[in-house]
């Protein structure tokens, strides 16, 4: 895709919340190719709407108003209209929305949209939950509401392991349409990791994606808040960002982090760093290798994936097989 395409393909960004998914989008709407803007917020509630809409058609209510896959249809197009104008205006062929919480929709949305893709973004967890206190402590200081799951660190550790839980089913479904970033790995190679995403949605790169302080992003409030100042906005890559989880943080929540996420963090570095083998059997081995022949068989029978995301799930859950 060299040219602007007349037909613009939604890209969806997401993440546990802190995870740099705003980066990610300030770079991605630094391509002439791409409308990056603010936050939507409601897609949870449009996948909600078509969830009741599907569960009248299987009672058999509405199939005279409408088949599964023309609902389906239908609802792809009002999400691509919802969020198109801006793209038009700026003549651009992909709209990236990026909310955090699209992470719990994605597995609905790419099995709605086939044309649809998704990034996920991961952090390493102490550097969320970091980020997280310095939200509390920014509420706090302003006599603002302070967020729940930044309340505690048990409170941050629970959001996280949800959120990347929810974005692994995503990925086991769709992973041809789901590109993982690593936070870490785009803050020490901006050039590489941007270079990847853009093959990914077959546009060329662009040396302005590496400058994100310098984008023109919307996002949506122009005051500065407990998430953003404008500093902050306009910033560009600060590899000094990836150590200061180490002073913010004490030995004894470090702990306590290292041991709730640990496992799950390493299965998502493990997909990334094995993205071109066949990473799945290599992360839950078993001794009579049944488990690793299971995943090489279903892992690109799109129709038994559902099955993939369940083994997998009990693999890391059970871990004794």
């Amino acid at each position: 895709m060299n040219e602007k395409s007349n037909k613009a393909q939604l890209l969806f960004v997401g993440g546990a919340p802190r995870s740099g998914t705003t980066l990610v989008q300030k770079m991605l709407n630094n391509h002439s190719l791409i409308y990056g803007g603010p936050e939507f917020d409601r897609l949870g509630d449009v996948v909600h709407l078509r969830n009741l809409l599907q569960y009248s058609n299987e009672k058999g209510r509405s199939k005279a108003y409408y088949s599964s896959s023309e609902l389906d249809y239908k609802i792809a197009q009002f999400i691509l209209e919802l969020l198109s104008k801006p793209a038009i205006a700026s003549d651009a062929g992909i709209i990236s929305e990026k909310t955090p919480s699209n992470i719990f929709h994605l597995n609905q949305i790419l099995g709605i949209d086939k044309t649809a893709k998704a990034i996920i973004v991961i952090r390493d967890p102490k550097g969320i939950v970091a980020s997280m206190k310095n939200v509390k402590k920014k509420a706090v200081s302003a006599n603002e509401l302070v967020p729940e799951f930044t309340k505690s660190v048990s409170n941050s550790i629970s959001l996280i392991e949800k959120y990347w839980k929810e974005g692994m089913k995503a990925y086991l479904n769709y992973g041809d349409r789901v590109h993982l970033i690593m936070y870490e790995e785009l803050i020490t190679e901006p050039k590489k990791e941007l270079e990847a995403i853009c093959d990914f949605l077959n546009i060329e790169f662009e040396n302005i994606m590496t400058s994100p302080g310098d984008s023109d992003f919307d996002r949506g409030n122009e005051k500065d808040n407990i998430w953003y100042s404008d500093k902050d906005h306009k910033r560009n890559i600060d590899r000094k960002s990836l150590d200061k989880w180490k002073v913010i943080l004490s030995e004894k929540e470090i702990a306590k982090i290292d041991s709730s996420l640990s496992d799950l963090h390493k299965i998502w570095s493990r997909q990334f760093s094995d993205k071109n083998e066949e990473q799945l059997g290599v992360i839950f081995e078993s001794p009579n290798k049944t488990r690793e022949k299971i995943v090489s068989f279903l892992r690109n029978k799109e129709k038994l994936r559902g099955l993939l995301a369940r083994l997998v799930k009990d693999s890391y859950k059970s871990g004794n097989n």
